[in-house]
């Protein structure tokens, strides 16, 4: 007897469809991803990764990795690799270094050392979320590389866990409450008025900056007096 439903972090595959259209039920989807016409409140990923990498880039870094996205991975990764990839472009940075790989999984580990090996250069790493940044935190010490000396980190998502690595993590914080506050009205319009045309309302991340990112820009001499 619900009056509608809010889909949370999922894809509204066929059967959750057929599901809602047999029993007509409003629907907005919260970082969730269909190719259907339905409300969305969401994370800007595009405009957060893009916020990410712009801030290593005014920190002096110009060889920048990306671990933990790939062409095809979930929606919300590939908006994240491309703004990472757009704030090289709009930089003059033509290529960027890729540890591509599926999240939560065993590859995360496995992308970030292969990444470091061929590309020693690299002195800073954007993550496609903070448990990749975990993975890179784990890579950078098995090649002897110190956390930010020899090499910067960004992560996204500003989970609890980011504050208690060492150094603690510079990450994207997602503002959740946000969501879910933007979320339950844009439902309650959605019930009020069912023909009214779909709305997409996206909320963006902010950065919080901690210990993980050294900047390489000089220090400009200050004149005594």
């Amino acid at each position: 007897d619900v009056d509608g439903i809010m889909l949370v972090g999922a894809f509204v595959d066929e059967t959750v469809t057929r599901l809602i259209e047999r029993r007509a039920l409003p629907l907005v989807l919260v970082d969730a991803y269909t190719e259907a016409c339905y409300d969305i409140v969401g994370t800007d990923n595009f405009r957060g990764a893009y916020q990410a990498v712009t801030y290593l880039l005014d920190c002096g870094h110009r060889r920048i990795g990306l671990v933990g996205t790939q062409p095809d991975a979930y929606p919300s990764l590939r908006e994240r690799r491309r703004g990472y990839i757009q704030a090289l472009e709009d930089h003059g940075i033509a290529e960027g270094y890729f540890g591509d790989c599926r999240i939560a999984s065993d590859e995360e580990l496995d992308a970030a050392v292969r990444l470091l090996r061929e590309q020693p250069d690299i002195t800073a790493i954007f993550c496609g979320n903070d448990h990749v940044a975990v993975r890179v935190y784990e890579a950078a010490q098995a090649l002897g590389r110190r956390i930010p000396d020899d090499l910067s980190v960004v992560g996204f998502d500003n989970v609890d866990l980011a504050l208690y690595l060492t150094p603690p993590l510079t990450t994207m914080h997602i503002d959740t409450p946000s969501l879910g506050a933007l979320a339950v009205e844009a439902l309650a319009r959605r019930i009020e008025s069912a023909e009214a045309s779909c709305m997409t309302t996206l909320v963006r991340p902010r950065l919080v900056e901690r210990q993980s990112v050294r900047s390489l820009v000089p220090m400009q001499a200050v004149s005594p007096g």
